[in-house]
């Protein structure tokens, strides 16, 4: 047994099943309603940042979410946010996120460091089926913009 090697696990194990459990809450959700309180994309993201913290991650969370959103839209917006996480998780150091939800829309902003270079197929398939994703590598810092509502999804 690798007592140190199970500490350093530990976080990603934790924002993985976060992960998880938070998906199926909104699954659960959206069986009662089509709609649910923007709040719930917040207590997603914050509970996946808290988790990032166990692994010594800075994380920072500015939001301003009100009104309600349609449940497809906070799950697509909270599975693209948790695969970018997921996929950069190993080499993170640092992630802010601004997350406004105003008028049935999403923008979420996410800035991540990372210890290494950060490579392009790393976000190979990342996708958003109700809104644009943009994404922008600069050696080891990515800046994504996720925009969810009703309409097409585009790639990073």
């Amino acid at each position: 047994r690798e007592p140190e090697k199970n500490r350093e696990i530990l976080p990603q194990i934790c924002t993985i099943s976060a992960h998880i459990k938070r998906h199926g809450n909104l699954v659960l959700l959206g069986e009662e309603s089509s709609r649910a309180p923007a709040r719930e994309l917040v207590y997603c993201v914050r509970e996946t940042l808290d988790n990032l913290q166990l692994g010594n991650v800075f994380v920072s969370l500015q939001e301003q979410c009100s009104g309600d959103l349609e449940v497809a839209v906070i799950i697509d917006a909270y599975d693209c946010f948790s695969r970018i996480v997921e996929r950069l998780l190993e080499d993170m150091t640092a992630i802010l996120v601004r997350l406004t939800c105003r008028d049935g829309k999403v923008r979420m902003q996410i800035q991540i460091g990372c210890r290494m270079e950060i490579p392009k197929e790393a976000l190979a398939g990342i996708q958003t089926r109700f809104g644009t994703l943009a994404c922008q590598l600069q050696e080891e810092d990515l800046l994504v913009e996720l925009t969810a509502e009703e309409g097409g999804g585009r790639k990073c």
